[in-house]
This record gives C-alpha cells, structure tokens and sequence, in this order.
C-alpha cells in the first residue's frame, strides 16, 4: 500500500478475509477488513474512486471491534474513519467535515495514549496535527507533530516520523526558516526512501524541489527536476500528486516567462484533480491561469477561467479578481471606499490590491499587494503603476523568495526609473 500498489494489498486482503470467515475468527475479519478499508481510503486519496466500499469496510471493522472489547483495534479503527472523513473533506473543504474528522481523530488518541508510546500513539498525534494545520493553528500543529516525531522515533516507527517530520518542515517554511525546512525534508526524504518508493518518496521529493527553487530561482534546474518527481507520481498511480507536481511546474514555467507552457501544466493539474472527483487545488489552479491571462493581456480568458473557479469553490481572492478580469486593464482615478459588506474579505491584503486595481487605483492597488502574499497580483500592480514601481516592487518580490526576486528583475528591471547619464 505504501507503494501504491492498492489493488494488489487489497486482493492479498481478500485471500485472507475468506480464510478468517471459513475459520468464524471475527476479530481476524475485523482486523483484515479495517486493512483493507485502509487500503481502499488511501487509493481514493491518491488515485480517486468509490467511497462506500471503504466506508463499508471500516463500519464492519469498527462493530467487530466493539463486540470483541479489543481497545487497541477500536481506536485503530475509530482513528480510520477519521482519516475518511478528512480525505472526503480535502474534496469538499466543508468545516463540517474538518469537524467531523476532528472527533475520531481526538477519540482515538484518547484510546491509545493509556497504553503509552506506540505507532498507534504517533499516528493519532499527526492527524490530530493534521486538523489543526488545515485550520492555520500552527503553534498548536507544531506541539502536534512533534510529539508524533517524538514517539515515532522512540518506537522506531519510520512512517510515521517521516510524516510528522515533513510537516514539521513545512511549518519551518511557513515561518522563513530556510534552513531548518530543508534538513527536515531531508530527512523525511531519507525515511519515505527506507520504506521504498511510493507516494510518500514523491510527496518529499516536491517538497524539496519548491523549497530549493524558492530559495535559488533557478529554473533551469529546477523544470527536469519537477519532471522527473512528475514521472514518479504518475509511476506510483498518485494522481493527487500528478496535480500537485505539475503546479509547481506551472509556477516555474510562469517565472520563467513562459505562458503557454504554465498554462498546459496548470490544465493537467486540473484534470488530474478533477478525474479523482477532489477540488481542493482545482479553483487555485483557475486563479493561476486567470491570472496568466491577464498579466498576458487577456481578461476575457482570465474570467471564464475565474468563473470555472468559483463554480468550484467561492473565496473572496476570486471574486476580486472576476472584478477585475471584467474590468479589464485598470485606468488610474482616485480609490473607492470598501463598504461595511466588504470588510471581513478587506483583512486579505491580495483582496484589497485586486480591488483597487478593478477600481482604478494603481498605488493603492500597489500598497496592498506590498503586503499580500501572492507574486502575480503585484506585478499586475506594479505595472499598472509603471516604472516608479519597479524598485518597491522588486524589494517585495525578495522578501517572498530569490525565484520571486528574479522574476521580478527580469521583468520590471528595464522599467526602473533612472537617475544617472543617458
């Protein structure tokens, strides 16, 4: 299963569930069907598929268990459902689902932490890290996964120290930690690669490769690299990871000024996506090629893909850029007033650029952007301003990554205002 090889550990299942049956050993069948319901929950997460036959399973294991009084199968199955619940809500963002994948998580820790450090133990302190990454309580996902990695390591348990590891890299990342980020990712790589190649290697080696071209823009090595990780997640039949390589690839691409070519990328990953029946990357990846077309000089095709976008999922950073797909390219007059409707999306320093440049209001537009997080929409910015606003936009740029920085000197750098001969 590691491997991604589903069919195979489920057909290996099934020999055993028909031995368990004619032997009437109803906690082997527990113990095999929650296998498989296992099985069956990771191949949807990578590979799509039918939910019902994987809800089945674990329903079947989780009453087994009940009847047998076997704690330690309980809380494997209770945490199993969980992770159900959280794969259905990676498809739906729905709080609801977040929430109800919450509550197996928390009562399967609850089971498990009597008996002290175990695999079990570790897992159940990762998903209950995963709950609290998904809702940016990063302080709180940190202790989490920590004490995941903790135990993991205790217990010699490489799986999951892999993965605690990996996001613990990632909050590394998310606080500009360069260097911590990259020795975590290393050594999360090092683990997946212990446990043989599978989607967990693919999930490591992305994580790497962005963090390196982030930090050096060099998309010269980066485009073979991303291939290659691209190839492997096709390889392992992890279509989620087939989206999430070719976006990077998008990324990359749309640095290097090449369109057409971030485009494709950015269409693969949504069909990726979509053949799985999950959305979570489907509306950012319209909100990237919208945004391609318009730094392209083409808002009608930025606000049909806006529209696709939105019937995915609504957000605030979408719908101010359909304002300003339909209005086209910003002419400068003087900023309008948010109203009191539109203060909660206001808070989003990306929401208020896109605003203001619907508006017409290229400084205020360019200010905002300064503090927002994403590269597009200030340089849309900038360029609306003109050559004033290569020198703040650049020094932004930096403060994102080197690969921004780049981008940025390569595009703006002949715009800079100059102050010397002719």
């Amino acid at each position: 299963m590691l491997r991604g090889r589903w069919a195979e550990a489920i057909a290996l299942v099934e020999r055993g569930l028909a031995d368990a049956r004619a032997r009437r050993d109803g906690v082997a069948e527990a113990r095999l069907r929650l296998r498989r319901g296992r099985a069956r929950v990771d191949e949807i997460r990578h590979h799509g598929g039918d939910p019902a036959p994987a809800l089945a399973d674990l329903e079947a294991a989780h009453a087994g268990a009940l009847a047998a009084a076997d704690p330690r199968l309980l809380a494997d199955c209770v945490d199993a459902l969980g992770m159900r619940r959280f794969v259905q809500w990676f498809a739906t963002r729905a709080p609801a689902d977040l929430a109800a994948a919450e509550q197996p998580f928390r009562e399967a820790l609850a089971l498990r932490a009597p008996a002290g450090d175990s695999a079990g133990l570790a897992e159940s302190w990762f998903h209950v890290g995963l709950i609290h990454q998904m809702r940016d309580e990063r302080a709180a996902a940190g202790e989490a996964f920590t004490r995941a990695r903790e135990i993991a390591t205790r217990v010699d348990d490489p799986l999951s120290r892999a993965h605690a590891v990996r996001h613990l890299a990632y909050l590394a990342e998310l606080r500009g930690d360069g260097a911590a980020a990259e020795a975590m990712y290393r050594e999360s790589l090092a683990l997946f690669v212990r446990l043989g190649p599978g989607p967990g290697v693919v999930a490591a080696q992305l994580a790497l490769a962005e963090l390196r071209y982030a930090r050096d823009g060099d998309a010269a090595r980066a485009l073979p690299v991303l291939t290659r990780i691209l190839d492997d997640a096709a390889a392992v039949q992890s279509a989620a990871y087939v989206a999430l390589a070719s976006a990077a690839l998008a990324r990359v691409h749309r640095d290097a000024g090449q369109a057409d070519a971030a485009r494709r990328r950015l269409v693969a990953a949504i069909a990726a996506m979509t053949a799985i029946d999950r959305d979570d990357g489907v509306p950012e990846a319209y909100e990237q090629l919208a945004l391609i077309d318009l730094l392209e000089g083409d808002p009608a095709a930025a606000e049909v893909d806006v529209e696709h976008g939105l019937a995915s999922q609504r957000s605030p950073r979408l719908e101010a850029l359909l304002a300003l797909a339909r209005r086209g390219h910003p002419t400068p007059r003087p900023s309008a007033t948010a109203s009191a409707s539109d203060a909660p999306a206001a808070e989003d320093p990306v929401v208020r650029a896109r605003r203001a440049l619907a508006a017409g209001d290229a400084e205020a537009a360019l200010a905002a952007a300064i503090a927002g997080d994403d590269p597009d929409t200030l340089l849309l910015a900038a360029r609306a301003v003109g050559p004033a606003a290569a020198a703040r936009a650049i020094t932004a740029a930096a403060a994102m990554s080197r690969a921004q920085e780049r981008r940025f000197e390569r595009v703006l750098a002949a715009a800079r205002p100059s102050h010397g001969r002719p």
